[in-house]
């Protein structure tokens, strides 16, 4: 999970996908004359469970061969490191959010990541950091969640941040990213935006709404961008000839995708071993 960005828009295909499993299999159900069920939403849910968790532990810890190397070498590897469990707490934050995953693995990773943090030291910063990204990431939604029967124990969690964030042993940027969480949650999860900032992608049309505010006049489209819109009529030589359309794939291509009712052997264990430590 490396592209920060698109974390939102990749939680929101889950929830999508998951909704169109459902909706599908009850469809199945309903012609069968059977009761509906969520049997299929479990088992999706529980297969991103353990992929969630899989992740996070691998990137709870940096890699063994990290201190091996020096230089630019070591620097490379730990920033691609950091970025990669950054975008995993990201991503697990935003599931959270989106009531994919149970709210009480909130904490676990909270526990797991600060507990690890402790125990490294000057190396557990990254550690914090992730804390730090976690509770931006889950805080304007559960923070302010009045009828949430946990709220409390996650607002002693800010508490224990503000405390941490006097600690002279650690670095001083990770202590500054901490006093960014605490201000943050004083301004009621309003986020400063700087003028001219770009926050992620945008669409053509904010883009062009932006345009319109800032300029006070409309895009003028050039010619070749009205053809590719379909808005003028193509000239020739233009735009390209298209290309023959792709053969379809053969009749068993995915003749190895197992059927509603076969459910691997190794999913059955990884959801028993992920129901022990995260269920």
């Amino acid at each position: 999970t490396t592209q920060h960005h698109f974390i939102e828009m990749y939680s929101q295909l889950c929830v999508r996908l998951k909704d169109d499993l459902k909706a599908i299999m009850d469809k199945g159900d309903k012609a069968d004359g059977q009761k509906e069920g969520t049997e299929e939403d479990k088992e999706f849910r529980r297969i991103l469970l353990n992929r969630c968790q899989e992740s996070f532990e691998k990137y709870l810890k940096p890699p063994d061969n990290l201190n091996d190397l020096t230089g630019d070498d070591y620097t490379e590897a730990y920033f691609k490191y950091k970025n990669q469990m950054l975008g995993n707490i990201k991503f697990v934050g935003q599931l959270l959010i989106e009531r994919i995953l149970s709210a009480k693995l909130l904490f676990v990773c909270l526990d797991e990541l600060w507990h690890y943090g402790e125990k490294q030291g000057k190396q557990g910063e990254a550690q914090f950091e992730c804390v730090c990204t976690f509770l931006t990431t889950i805080g304007p939604v559960y923070d302010v969640a009045q009828d949430w029967n946990r709220r409390a124990d996650l607002q002693q969690w800010f508490h224990k941040l503000e405390e941490k964030s006097r600690d002279e042993n650690l670095g001083i940027r990770v202590r500054c990213l901490m006093k960014d969480v605490l201000d943050l949650r004083a301004n009621g999860w309003r986020q400063v935006v700087k003028p001219g900032k770009v926050q992620g992608p945008s669409k053509l049309r904010d883009i062009h709404r932006q345009h319109v505010e800032e300029k006070g006049e409309d895009i003028v489209l050039s010619k070749t961008n009205l053809e590719l819109r379909g808005l003028a009529p193509p000239s020739e030589g233009l735009l390209p000839t298209p290309s023959a359309a792709p053969e379809p794939p053969a009749a068993d291509e995915w003749a190895t995708v197992g059927g509603r009712k076969n459910k691997p052997a190794q999913q059955a264990a990884a959801a028993a071993a992920a129901a022990s430590v995260w269920g």
